[in-house]
């Protein structure tokens, strides 16, 4: 019988501003890996208060970033948040949620910097999103992280997340199908 590999999906990661006024995309800042190590950090120590790491090692390389798509919103790319999974020792998982707010503070210094190029007028207000785009299987190795591929079940298949649930452990096993 013919044996196929499925391989996770690749998404890049962006953070999108937006004018209030007619919602014209002002700036596209790509994020790289070294913008979700605080995060990856935090869902380590996370496990580890609750004995789930036994030595202080934060597997940053084997750290996945999964974006957390809003549910009912197929096919956007804004993702309210992201989870960060860690494999563990047995076998399992560690996942923690964060927010898009996570990226507040940056966010905040792009538009300080938007004002002073004069791309945005000052005192304006603008907003910000995560979003994560799918790319395909020839996309540059900068395009590190990884999420589950499609259940052949089709959307609901996969373990229900919420926002804002964090230090969630799972087992291996993630589709019901």
């Amino acid at each position: 019988m013919p044996q196929t590999r499925v391989r996770p999906a690749l998404y890049q990661y962006r953070l999108e501003f937006f004018r209030v006024r007619g919602g014209e995309r002002v700036h596209v800042l790509p994020l790289a890996r070294a913008d979700f190590d605080r995060a990856i950090e935090a869902a380590f120590f996370d496990g580890l208060r609750r004995g789930l790491f036994a030595d202080y090692s934060p597997p940053f390389a084997r750290a996945r970033i999964e974006p957390a798509f809003a549910e009912g919103k197929e096919g956007s790319p804004n993702a309210p948040g992201f989870r960060v999974v860690l494999p563990l020792a047995g076998g399992g998982e560690h996942l923690c949620e964060f927010p898009a707010e996570f990226f507040g503070r940056r966010a905040l210094r792009i538009g300080a910097d938007l004002v002073r190029a004069k791309r945005v007028p000052n005192n304006s207000t603008i907003l910000y999103q995560l979003s994560a785009y799918l790319e395909s299987e020839e996309a540059p190795a900068s395009y590190w992280s990884r999420s589950r591929s499609r259940c052949p079940s089709g959307p609901g298949a996969w373990p229900a997340v919420g926002l804002g649930r964090r230090g969630t452990t799972r087992s291996p096993r993630r589709c019901r199908c």
